[in-house]
């Protein structure tokens, strides 16, 4: 909406008029829709045409694309796309989030995703992740109920997860 060129990350949604909707939505602001399907190849070009690229960190994605770290305490599978690309492009990852206010606008916050590169590629895509997940738990600490979660988090565990960790909806 303020002219910076930015592609978004999406998964697309089960119901097709609601997707449709949403997309329409984030087009009409000047964002660019990207199914997750073409994620790879086209973030590789966005990023050398110096383009923003967003991704949703909260949401599970396919296979080797995800990995495990703490959320509220309980392992949850979360996308390492965003700090693989951090690492193979050395562009920073930004925590963005839009929090509303009791007028109605909304507060804009972009917070840079620490991390240290010790030469484990796993470990360092690892660190980032769970550095990324951290600002998120704390956001949603702060504003709970600005949490839309329509999904279960902690649905998919490693096999070593205790009964006790694992998700608490089944």
């Amino acid at each position: 909406a303020r002219g910076v060129p930015i592609d978004v990350i999406v998964r697309r949604m089960s119901n097709p008029m609601f997707d449709r909707y949403l997309n329409q939505t984030r087009a009409d602001l000047g964002m660019s829709v990207v199914y997750d399907a073409d994620a790879v190849r086209s973030t590789t070009r966005s990023l050398k045409e110096g383009r923003a690229i967003g991704f949703l960190a909260d949401q599970g994605v396919l296979n080797l694309a995800s990995t495990f770290v703490p959320f509220f305490g309980r392992p949850a599978k979360t996308p390492r796309g965003p700090a693989v690309f951090t690492l193979r492009y050395r562009v920073p990852t930004l925590f963005v989030a839009a929090v509303r206010q009791p007028d109605g606008s909304f507060h804009m916050s972009f917070q840079p995703v620490p991390y240290t590169e010790t030469g484990d590629r796993d470990r360092d895509v690892d660190g980032i992740v769970a550095s990324y997940t951290r600002i998120l738990e704390s956001l949603v600490r702060r504003t709970p109920e600005q949490y839309f979660w329509h999904h279960r988090r902690w649905k998919h565990q490693p096999p070593e997860t205790p009964p006790e960790l694992r998700d608490p909806t089944t």
